[in-house]
């Protein structure tokens, strides 16, 4: 017998108890304690995770291989934007790409002006660096704290910590962070 069927007998002896009970013929001799299973309904919630046919993407349906177009009215003014585009995005766009440029002529390394100044290129700096550095010295953080230790004067202790906290990365993006969080509500970072 299923969960259901369990149910559907038990509440229909209940209601033939109730219906004895109403008219006289039965006394309940035993006591109830649960009330509460005469008052409140059980439901049984069966699950069936069941991917249709369409949405598991072993069967193709359809004969049409290119999407519809969900456009009534090609000519409408929100077709014609969505088409084109926002000026907003494309002005954003140009800028985007007018400060790259303009990075990229300042750029010296390479050139002949750059060779008479004596620009080098980064992959060439790295490339002199990467023979003669210490790996180690840029992994040590407890450097900062044998200086720290030594001064007791309490201004030196406060410009520190200043300068370490100066020294982190996300201050350099401080600002536009604090703006981020007045402007919007939620935040994740």
């Amino acid at each position: 017998m299923s969960a259901k069927q369990r149910q559907i007998h038990k509440d229909n002896e209940l209601w033939e108890t109730n219906r004895m009970l109403t008219s006289g013929v039965v006394q309940k001799i035993d006591v109830d304690e649960d009330f509460e299973e005469e008052f409140t309904n059980r439901v049984h919630i069966l699950v069936h995770n069941i991917v249709p046919p369409f949405l598991d993407g072993r069967i193709v349906f359809t004969k049409q291989p290119e999407p519809v177009i969900p456009i009534k009215d090609s000519t409408s003014d929100m077709a014609i934007v969505s088409r084109k585009g926002s000026a907003v995005v494309k002005s954003h766009r140009e800028q985007k790409e007018r400060r790259k440029a303009a990075r990229k002529e300042w750029e010296l390394a390479g050139t002949q002006l750059g060779n008479l100044i004596g620009v080098k290129n980064e992959d060439q700096r790295d490339e002199r660096a990467e023979g003669d550095a210490d790996y180690k010295t840029g992994q040590k953080f407890a450097e900062h704290m044998k200086d720290y230790e030594d001064n007791s004067d309490e201004a030196t202790k406060r410009s520190k910590i200043k300068k370490q906290r100066n020294s982190l990365p996300v201050f350099a993006v401080r600002e536009e962070l604090l703006r981020l969080i007045r402007e919007n509500s939620v935040v994740i970072i």
